[in-house]
């Protein structure tokens, strides 16, 4: 099986092939936001994420949605690794409105307060709009089963795709956040977006979607996140990996582990 395997993941009313590279796109001006956002789609984005909250001011954000490509908008809490400072109803009012301007997915974090979480889902539920929710540790990587009761929450809660980012100090923590992707994959009945931040956990922006998940984030212009690799790298890589076949049956992988060093192989270097 290759790398682009021939199901789909929906967003909105588009549809996209998986493993689609998502380009994260932030910039403190609405003309520098929407100029990495053209530059994001001319180098091959297949996903654009709308980083608002490193917007100085909100004024004219919405000129920056488009139909020919699917747009995830976020408006990422501080607590989270943001730079949103205000309060909630305030970070939701946003999302609620790309929702009905029609944008194709939104990303809310699992620790919003249920009123809030809440209308943005109900929201969503009477468009077209994805749900994505979200879950980021700078602290480190908890124990397995902290992030299986995390991502079974938010199925519970109603998400179209779950995302889960933690910090790995060292390669062995970042292993186990592929380690629970390869256990998520098959035990929820959603899409399951997880890697490790940071630079001990670098590798796993590359693998991760040969373990299944759907989209790898990459930089436009200026990182949103520890260790995340730029657009142009990504796409590259992308494209030597083609033709890779998709990694099944791993299960508990090991830093001494040969098939960890032939897939570190295909990683891009720290």
């Amino acid at each position: 099986m290759g790398v682009r395997v021939e199901t789909t993941v929906k967003l909105g009313k588009h549809r996209v092939r998986p493993p689609a590279i998502c380009a994260a796109v932030m910039a403190e001006g609405i003309d520098v936001m929407e100029a990495r956002v053209n530059s994001a789609i001319e180098q091959g984005a297949d996903v654009i994420e709308l980083r608002l909250d490193g917007l100085r001011e909100l004024e004219g954000w919405q000129g920056l949605l488009r139909d020919d490509v699917p747009m995830i908008v976020t408006n990422r809490a501080e607590r989270e690794g943001g730079h949103f400072k205000g309060g909630e109803r305030e970070r939701i009012g946003p999302l609620v409105e790309a929702i009905e301007l029609g944008a194709a997915c939104v990303d809310i974090e699992l620790s919003t307060p249920r009123q809030e979480l809440e209308e943005v889902l109900r929201a969503a539920r009477e468009g077209e709009t994805s749900v994505l929710l979200s879950y980021h540790n700078f602290d480190g990587v908890p124990a397995r089963g902290d992030l299986f009761e995390r991502a079974k929450r938010m199925e519970r809660v109603g998400c179209d795709i779950a995302k889960l980012a933690c910090f790995a100090k060292r390669p062995e923590e970042a292993i186990e956040m592929l380690n629970f992707l390869v256990r998520a994959r098959d035990a929820l009945g959603v899409p399951v977006i997880a890697f490790a931040m940071g630079e001990a956990g670098k590798f796993t922006r590359i693998l991760a979607p040969l373990l299944g998940s759907p989209l790898m984030y990459a930089e436009v212009g200026k990182a949103t996140a520890p260790g995340q690799l730029s657009l142009v790298e990504m796409r590259r890589l992308m494209d030597a990996l083609e033709g890779t076949e998709r990694v099944e049956e791993i299960v508990d992988l090991a830093p001494e582990d040969r098939r960890l060093q032939k897939l570190l192989r295909l990683s891009p270097p720290s």
